[in-house]
């Protein structure tokens, strides 16, 4: 079925009219006769009109279907083909290839059943690619495990027609659900597998203390739910009980190493991070909320930290792991070289905006939202890390000569926000720097999630009746490149036409 996004651009067909009229008023060329002498030859009045008649009509045809074209490129053309054919899917979570590659196992048999049915095998993963079995091997090691059931059923609700059915083998991973309950229109069923392990440990992390201890963090998680433990030993060589398992430290040619029992060892982080506060004019206030925060976090922590608080750019800055660039002025590259990460204020150029009533949406949980009350209109490039109520983005990252670059639209200041003053201001530092700072390299958290949920909790909301028997989801096939073609090709040919009636005038004229 033939369909238009933008049919009132048809009304541009009204162009037509513009090379039919040209044609029209040029007149009809004379012709050429030799006579001995114009003595005899009378002047009479000339009569344009009675002259007017269609002259190339070749030619005219080739513009006015090549003005058609264009205008049905405005137009948004675009065939729309409706499955009628209801397909059952079969798609598996990249989790349960290990259980699918043993013929014995119980998620073989259920895809084996599924398939005698003529069902379609397909990987629950972007764009749903389908596989057969016998790929399994080279699947495991090149498909990306998932961890988000609900926008992926959301993406393939509008991918298929209306009540197909949908059989979705997966885990039962608590962390695989994200965002709200979609509801969708898809006749879905619903298999989930014990895919957890035994109750795993991992080292979070270790280091070095500024009261000279070294500081373990270890996680545990099971399908009760996740804990941490912190331990703190002395700098010295042995075996240290922890939680369920046992904790071992050795010192190889002067590095520290942690390691649980039976894992691989952790080299303990003895390295001091030093901070640099600069504070231009009028921005010392928010320096002291900043300097404030990150001794809290120093205290809390326990970390080897140092805080340098300049108010000069001529200050020749040594070499720091994080910049609070608290200015408008424009950041020198002498200090972008000399650090690792950087935060910054927008410079002169970005406008004030009014007074503006928001709010912050942080990464972590918070027990009484950030108001935002003034804010800057930058161009903030990079990762969204923090919005506003609108959804704007309020704290940007990115990189820069090798740099990290944070980039706040607001201000450290209570006359712009209640962060300062917020309890969770130090904390909210504080995951910036476990981000890129101490814990630079990212830790897999989901990988030893082994939190499970209700099968209950799994299945999406249903439309009513009425709406899953009207709606129908149909395959888009956009024409715009074989209309662009066409248009090419038209254009082609009227220059062709247009070059090869100019050398015929020539001609004419010349004899």
């Amino acid at each position: 079925m033939f369909q238009l996004l933008q049919p009132l651009m048809l009304f541009s067909l009204l162009g037509l009219a513009i090379p039919v009229a040209i044609h029209l008023w040029n007149r009809k060329r004379g012709q050429r006769i030799k006579v001995g002498s114009i003595a005899l030859l009378k002047e009479t009045q000339s009569r344009r009109m009675s002259s007017i008649r269609m002259n190339e009509v070749g030619l005219l045809l080739v513009r006015c279907l090549l003005l058609a074209v264009l205008a049905l490129l405005l137009a948004g053309p675009r065939w729309l083909t409706t499955q009628n054919k209801r397909r059952t899917w079969v798609l598996v979570s990249p989790e349960l290839l290990s259980g699918l590659a043993d013929s014995t196992g119980q998620v073989r048999r259920a895809v084996d059943t599924l398939l005698k049915s003529g069902s379609e095998l397909r990987m629950l993963t972007k764009d749903f690619p389908a596989f057969s079995l016998q790929n399994i091997p080279v699947l495991r090691d090149t498909v990306q495990v998932t961890s988000e059931y609900w926008s992926l059923l959301r993406e393939l609700d509008w991918k298929l027609p209306a009540q197909t059915s949908v059989v979705l083998l997966t885990a039962e991973k608590l962390h695989a659900l994200r965002g709200s309950r979609p509801t969708v229109n898809l006749d879905v069923q619903w298999l989930t597998f014990d895919a957890t392990r035994a109750a795993n440990h991992q080292l979070v992390d270790a280091y070095l203390t500024s009261t000279d201890s070294i500081r373990v963090q270890i996680g545990k998680s099971s399908s009760e739910g996740n804990s941490c433990q912190t331990l703190i030993l002395p700098v010295k060589a042995g075996v240290y009980p922890a939680a369920d398992n046992s904790l071992k430290l050795t010192n190889h040619s002067t590095q520290w190493q942690v390691s649980l029992a039976g894992g691989p060892a952790t080299p303990v982080d003895t390295n001091t991070y030093s901070l640099a506060i600069y504070a231009g004019k009028n921005f010392a206030e928010d320096a002291r909320y900043v300097r404030a925060a990150c001794e809290a976090i120093a205290h809390f922590t326990k970390r080897k930290i140092t805080i340098d608080y300049i108010t000069s750019q001529t200050t020749t800055p040594r070499q720091c792991d994080w910049l609070f660039w608290l200015s408008r002025d424009s950041l020198p590259k002498v200090w972008l070289t000399r650090t690792t990460t950087v935060l910054t204020y927008p410079t002169k150029a970005a406008n004030h905006l009014p007074v503006e009533s928001s709010w912050l949406q942080l990464p972590q949980p918070l027990a009484h939202p950030v108001r935002l009350y003034q804010g800057f209109s930058a161009d903030l490039a990079g990762e969204a890390i923090w919005r506003d109520g609108y959804g704007r983005p309020v704290l940007t990252f990115s990189e820069k000569n090798k740099a990290g670059v944070y980039r706040f639209s607001s201000r450290f200041h209570p006359e712009w926000n209640d962060l300062v003053w917020h309890e969770a201001f130090p904390e909210v530092l504080l995951s910036l720097f476990n981000n890129h700072l101490w814990l630079s390299e990212k830790k897999t958290v989901n990988q030893y999630d082994q939190r499970r949920i209700d099968v209950a909790q799994l299945f999406p909301q249903g439309r009513s009746s009425s709406i899953k028997e009207s709606r129908q989801v149909p395959d888009v096939k956009p024409l715009r490149e074989p209309l662009w073609l066409l248009a090419l090709v038209l254009f082609v040919a009227e220059r062709w036409v247009t070059g090869r009636t100019r050398k015929q005038i020539s001609r004419e004229i010349a004899v």
